[in-house]
């Protein structure tokens, strides 16, 4: 499923981030490694550098996206927004 949505992703997109989550149910880096990335695919340790680096990438007046699963999702909202952090969940 991961490179099936990488492959639809890729046109869409300059650049891709790939990034763990620290969850027993999602990839590990190994098993990102596992298989064959498009170019311009960059794999960071932390979703939140992925999305700092990403933002960065697309400059003032371009734009970055998050997609995957939900629970990334989640994540990231619960770090970008900590007063509300209890509408995502911190346990992810």
């Amino acid at each position: 499923p991961a490179a099936e949505m990488l492959s639809i992703l890729r046109p869409a997109f300059d650049r891709i981030y790939l990034a763990d989550l620290p969850m027993k149910r999602c990839m590990s880096g190994q098993e990102w490694s596992s298989f064959e990335h498009p170019p311009h695919t960059v794999r960071l340790p932390d979703p939140m550098e992925a999305l700092e680096e990403a933002r960065r990438f697309a400059g003032p007046h371009g734009s970055a996206a998050a997609a995957g699963s939900l629970y990334l999702v989640g994540y990231l909202l619960a770090r970008l927004r900590p007063s509300e952090e209890s509408l995502y969940g911190v346990g992810l």
